[in-house]
This record gives C-alpha cells, structure tokens and sequence, in this order.
C-alpha cells in the first residue's frame, strides 16, 4: 500500500478504534473477544482499504466488516464446541477444617524449601 493511503488508513482506525471496540463488545459481551474480533476485523479492512475508501460511507463498510466476522466466528466448529464463561461456577464452601490440622499443614508448608 502507498505511504499515503497507509496514513489514511491508520488516521481512520484511530479514530474509530473505541467505537468498533463498543460495537465488537455489543455483539459478544466479551471484552477479550471484542478486542480479537476488531483486530480480525481491521486486517481485513486494510486488505480492502482501496475499496473501503471509495465506499459512501467507510464507518458503515468497517462495521460490516466486523459484524461479518462475528458471524463466521459463531458459525465455525470452534464455537460450537468452546463455551467459554467469564465467571467460575459457584463451589461449594470447604467445611471448616480441624484447627490443629490447619497448624500442621501450615507448619509443613513452611518446611517445604
């Protein structure tokens, strides 16, 4: 890509990083995920920058860059087989353990080097 168009390219994705970020973020509830999701999203839009450039709108060309990725995304096997959780599963309460057992497994961890 020419120096030039490589500037605009990098002025647009600066601008609107925050905003593809909210809108990755709206789509999969996932933080982590949005921020992989916009990163697959604007490689591919530099890949098509000649024609992302030339489009009505360059904001509208870009989200459907990412909402198509997201979609691809959830129709792979991958998907289908991972179900990731953003919190742990609630465990039962250990029952309280005997005081002087507690001081003997204490005593003999501080014994390990």
């Amino acid at each position: 890509m020419r120096p030039a168009r490589e500037a605009e390219y990098t002025d647009y994705i600066q601008g609107r990083l925050p905003s593809l970020r909210r809108v990755a973020y709206l789509l999969c509830q996932d933080w982590q995920r949005a921020d992989d999701l916009v990163q697959t999203a604007i490689t591919r839009l530099y890949t098509h920058w000649g024609r992302a450039r030339n489009a009505a709108s360059i904001d509208a060309y870009a989200r459907t860059i990412l909402i198509r990725t997201f979609l691809a995304e959830r129709r792979s096997a991958w998907s289908r087989r991972v179900t990731l959780f953003s919190a742990y599963p609630d465990l039962p309460a250990a029952a309280d353990a005997d005081p002087d057992t507690r001081l003997d497994v204490r005593a003999a961890l501080a014994s390990l080097p």
